[in-house]
């Protein structure tokens, strides 16, 4: 009952009071009156690949999977010869240069999957494991 009152009291108050805060509860408790609002969740499929900060970033983040698949709708190959991939729900991925085994192309079906110390596997049509880092 006193945080409610407290974050009455402080509703008036700027974002920048509430971040002058101590105690993170009522640190909290500033901010949300200040910012009052339904959260809406955020499509795990839309999180895979994200770093913990950038997913603490969006509202109400649901646990991402623990593999995707898609389609590949379009590869660029970057300077260094990595291949950026675009895939058919938005997401762009990067991963090493083209060897003989891993041959992408567009319209081929892949999917991916977390890899071991958080890195992430981009499995291709004939079952070959590349590593691959989301950029967007």
């Amino acid at each position: 009952m006193l945080t409610h009152l407290f974050a009455a009291l402080l509703a008036t108050q700027s974002p920048q009071d509430c971040a002058r805060i101590e105690s993170p509860g009522e640190r909290l408790a500033c901010f949300d009156a200040l910012f009052p609002g339904e959260r809406t969740p955020v499509d795990p499929e839309s999180q895979f690949g994200l770093s913990p900060g950038e997913q603490l970033r969006r509202v109400e983040p649901a646990p991402a999977p623990e593999s995707i698949e898609g389609a590949i709708q379009s590869i660029d190959v970057m300077r260094d010869n990595r291949r950026r991939v675009v895939l058919t729900n938005g997401q762009i991925w990067i991963v090493p240069a083209q060897t003989n085994k891993d041959r992408l192309k567009p319209g081929d079906a892949i999917s991916i999957q977390t890899g071991s110390f958080g890195g992430f596997m981009l499995k291709t049509p004939n079952g070959i494991l590349v590593r691959a880092r989301r950029a967007q």
